[in-house]
């Protein structure tokens, strides 16, 4: 949830959340000081943690499918493509968390101000909205247990198709 933050521009705690836009998954904070009008944009750090997983995941992906050759060394030209991939994500959430350290809270304990969120299409909202109120480890460990959890069910559905119907369930 937005709280007033301290301005960098101008140095007072008159940094006060004006708008919450929704993007494709996350949402985007919108601050303006109101002593020196000073705009700036945040993302919940909530999102960045979710940014940080699912970019160590895609480039474990990228590695086991493109470039792990059972075992040899990879050439140079994979891991100029790794380095690549591992390190843009990385890189963005600093940057982004860069400005959480620059424009630090007030008050911790202050009451959020709320801010609705345009009506949009996205169906992500609620989930995104949830997983922005975990704060960043909840975000790094949300997709994880996701991941866990899609993994346990399948693993439900196919020891009750194995047990009790002998594999005739679904084929």
């Amino acid at each position: 949830m937005p709280q007033m933050r301290k301005c960098a521009k101008c140095g007072e705690p008159t940094l006060e959340p004006v708008e919450r836009k929704m993007e494709i998954y996350n949402s985007v904070y919108s601050y303006k000081c109101t002593n020196c009008q000073h705009e700036v944009e945040l993302v919940p750090p909530g999102s960045l943690g979710v940014q940080t997983t699912i970019g160590l995941l895609f480039a474990v992906a990228i590695w086991f499918l493109f470039m792990d050759d059972h075992g040899s060394w990879p050439g140079p030209v994979q891991i100029v493509v790794l380095a690549g991939v591992v390190s843009v994500l990385p890189l963005m959430t600093i940057f982004q968390l860069r400005k959480h350290r620059q424009y630090p809270l007030v008050e911790r304990d202050a009451k959020p101000k709320h801010l609705d969120v345009e009506e949009t299409a996205n169906i992500t909202k609620k989930p995104v909205m949830w997983i922005e109120s975990l704060g960043f480890l909840g975000g790094v460990l949300a997709p994880i247990l996701l991941i866990i959890v899609v993994l346990v069910v399948a693993a439900l559905i196919g020891y009750i198709n194995f047990t009790f119907f002998d594999d005739k369930l679904f084929g």
